[in-house]
């Protein structure tokens, strides 16, 4: 049996503990010596618990590696392991990198360039549309964009990595052959077509409640930075955000409405420190990324940048105040992507939200 072979007996026998698995490999001093070990030798590991030891030994007897392969090809699933060269450097980094990752989709651009755009599953209408626009953005900047696809800011971001034409990383917190959730099945195949989804859950593996957070460190391990766009005070993006803090990575977040409980957690990470993001110009500069913006943003006249809704909203602020209606009326935009412009001309401070929805520029 070659090695590739014992690295996925290991992550079928304990998928979403690596930090077991590693434990067990570091102990015996590779894999096939730790698939070949007695059950009283498993006894030495440090940390490990009798009930896993019964639970490795029953499932050693029981695995067929080969008929698993086989069922991996039947599903167009590759598995990816610690030891291979694709395998992601950043997530190699992590403390307790998974040892198989299962892919389906484009494998070679997963050692790119990426940022994680992550947030609430109960996402506003202002939260998709920037978590759309930023991921629009960084995506003709050349960076991959990383999300869980869940429903909410997840499904936003890799839609809007996907209309620009970009390469996007969904991680699973179930196996690939789970569309979860199913809302999303024709998204996932759409990932697939121009990305990637990937897990460290085999096939069959339902989405249960622990998966996620695990799911989460994955996320954040192929990242170079987090950006929270919009998360409640107790939202599973601010795991996320725990664990990139963790791993070293940059965190950063988008504020929101002060009166709104979806930007709670938002900015709570604001207050800890946090980048402020507006644009992702920002996201950019803090990770020191070299990039060219004419793309996607214009120079203000006041030294800020602008993306070319901001720039156009502005222009037509220029003179007496407006009503939201009629800013809807002079441009071709949807209510959505007007009320995020004016959000961030607002935080620009180049625009100031008066009595009775209107709106004016204050330089």
């Amino acid at each position: 049996m070659n090695n590739r072979l014992y690295w996925l007996a290991w992550q079928l026998m304990l998928p979403g503990s690596g930090k077991t698995v590693w434990q067990i490999i570091d102990h015996f001093g590779g894999v096939e010596p730790a698939w070949h070990a007695g059950e009283k030798a498993f006894k030495g590991v440090p940390g490990i618990k009798s009930s896993t030891i019964e639970s490795i030994i029953y499932q050693r007897r029981r695995i067929n590696l080969e008929q698993e392969v086989t069922r991996l090809e039947k599903h167009g699933v590759a598995f990816i392991t610690f030891d291979d060269d694709n395998y992601p450097i950043m997530l190699k980094e992590i403390f307790d990198p998974p040892p198989v990752l299962f892919v389906r989709g484009q494998l070679n651009s997963l050692a790119g360039t990426g940022v994680a755009l992550v947030g609430s599953r109960k996402a506003t209408a202002y939260g998709k549309t920037v978590a759309q626009r930023l991921a629009g953005e960084l995506t003709v900047s050349g960076v991959n964009i990383i999300s869980g696809m869940a429903r909410g800011i997840d499904t936003a971001a890799h839609q809007g990595a996907l209309a620009a034409g970009g390469y996007t990383i969904a991680v699973l917190g179930c196996g690939l052959d789970v569309v979860y959730p199913r809302e999303n099945k024709a998204l996932m195949y759409e990932i697939i077509e121009h990305g990637a989804v990937i897990t460290e859950f085999p096939l069959g593996s339902a989405p249960e409640p622990w998966h996620f957070p695990a799911r989460n460190r994955i996320i954040s391990g192929l990242s170079q930075g987090v950006v929270v766009v919009e998360a409640a005070d107790k939202s599973g993006a601010l795991i996320t955000a725990d664990f990139a803090l963790e791993q070293g990575k940059e965190v950063m977040a988008v504020p929101g409405s002060i009166y709104s409980n979806m930007s709670k957690g938002s900015h709570k990470l604001l207050k800890q420190g946090a980048k402020l993001v507006t644009e992702a110009a920002d996201i950019l500069e803090e990770l020191g990324l070299e990039v060219l913006f004419d793309n996607i943003e214009l120079a203000s006249s006041h030294g800020l940048k602008l993306s070319v809704t901001e720039q156009q909203i502005y222009n037509i602020l220029q003179g007496d105040p407006l009503h939201l209606e009629d800013i809807l009326r002079q441009v071709e935009l949807s209510s959505q992507d007007v009320m995020a412009a004016l959000m961030f001309l607002e935080v620009k401070k180049l625009v100031k939200k008066l009595p009775g929805k209107m709106y004016v520029a204050t330089k």
